[in-house]
């Protein structure tokens, strides 16, 4: 039998009423009893009605966070970031995060499950700022996994919806605009190879990165460069590819199609596609790469390993270059040249423009934001002047 607010109550002697300020966060619990109550309703399997809840408040005081589940997922440091940077947005306005796990007609080329960590992570990290709300997030944020989007909509569980790593034709698209949910992007999204009309979201500038990175790798001599893709189908994977060929176009340099490998967006990948390049003659034929760019710093990561592994020294027989700026790209041997976005500014510009989505829908308004944000090189010692191979 599915368990009762009065099961709640009972395990940890309170009354029901009290239970049910607890659940919704309400300050006038202490902050010890409402931990104990979170904690208990989690070892019970108990989980508030998100509908009766919304019809109580009126809204939901939830923000959606939805992933297409590509291969990195949220596993990836820079969603970590990005998370803390969303969730201190809308905490601090007062809503919590709800983590929707891909379903199957949901997910994007090379979909993989949702790491379920994530929702904990995302909704602590943002709340540490805000101990008060922290209780009530963290207790039932975790109680999403299993939960996809539509679900979580249907449900009445969320106000709003955060989505990343649009797709090319997002399928989820359908989902949202069915529902009528105010909802947002963190990434481009393009319908048809052109920018959505009528969509909101915030990203980085993913051409103009690439393009600076792989224009870095040039001044410093080298003519030939190999470019690690992200997973395909994203939007992001095809813009920063572009940034790449840009580059090379405007250097008068040409492109070996062989050199641009998929790294799927994660460390894994990246190691093997620097494997694949390493058996093309990558650091010994005179003909093969000098250099790579890979589309994100974890699929650097991955590249420098199996470069090291395999005898090179980076940057003396080959330059890395990657693209987010994540901590960890400061701290690898040697610390990685890199592209470096707002990634917590950008979870708190999401935020921003999900809020403004809200207050408009209640004004009987539909704004558009969309707001591209530069990003920056980052040069460190992964990269090198090109040296004469004997």
């Amino acid at each position: 039998m599915r368990p009762t607010m009065s099961d709640v109550a009972a395990a940890a002697s309170v009354s029901k009423s009290t239970v049910s300020r607890a659940l919704s966060g309400d300050s006038r619990v202490k902050y010890e009893t409402r931990v104990r109550i979170m904690r208990i309703a989690q070892e019970l399997g108990y989980t508030p009605s998100f509908s009766a809840t919304a019809l109580a408040r009126g809204r939901t005081w939830m923000i959606g966070v939805a992933t297409p589940g590509t291969p990195r997922g949220f596993s990836d440091p820079f969603y970590l970031e990005f998370l803390g940077g969303l969730g201190d947005g809308a905490i601090r306005a007062g809503y919590n995060l709800l983590i929707a796990a891909p379903s199957p007609d949901e997910e994007a080329p090379g979909g993989s499950a949702l790491m379920e960590a994530a929702a904990a992570a995302a909704t602590e990290t943002g709340a540490r700022a805000a101990a008060d709300k922290e209780a009530s997030a963290a207790g039932f944020a975790g109680r999403s996994r299993g939960m996809d989007l539509r679900g979580i909509i249907a449900q009445g569980a969320v106000d709003a919806v955060a989505l990343t790593e649009p797709a090319e034709n997002d399928p989820r698209l359908a989902v949202l605009r069915q529902y009528g949910v105010p909802f947002a992007f963190l990434g481009t999204c393009e319908e048809n190879g052109r920018v959505a009309e009528g969509l909101s979201f915030v990203d980085g500038d993913n051409i103009g990165g690439a393009r600076a990175a792989v224009e870095h790798l040039i001044a410093l001599g080298h003519r030939r460069i190999a470019c690690v893709t992200g997973a395909a189908g994203l939007v992001s994977t095809r813009h920063r590819l572009e940034g790449y060929r840009q580059a090379m176009a405007a250097a008068g340099l040409p492109v070996d199609e062989r050199w641009i490998v998929d790294g799927e967006s994660t460390k894994a990948g990246g190691r093997r596609a620097m494997e694949n390049l390493l058996a093309m003659g990558l650091g010994r034929d005179a003909e093969a790469p000098t250099a790579v760019f890979a589309a994100n710093d974890v699929m650097a990561i991955g590249a420098l390993l199996a470069a090291r592994e395999a005898g090179l020294r980076v940057p003396d027989d080959v330059s890395i270059a990657g693209f987010d700026g994540i901590p960890m790209a400061e701290v690898v041997d040697p610390p990685l040249t890199t592209v470096q976005q707002p990634i917590y500014e950008l979870g708190r510009k999401l935020a921003d423009v999900i809020l403004t989505l809200l207050e408009a829908e209640r004004r009987k308004e539909a704004p558009v934001l969309q707001e591209i944000v530069p990003c920056r090189l980052v040069v460190r010692g992964s990269t090198a002047p090109l040296r004469a191979r004997a």
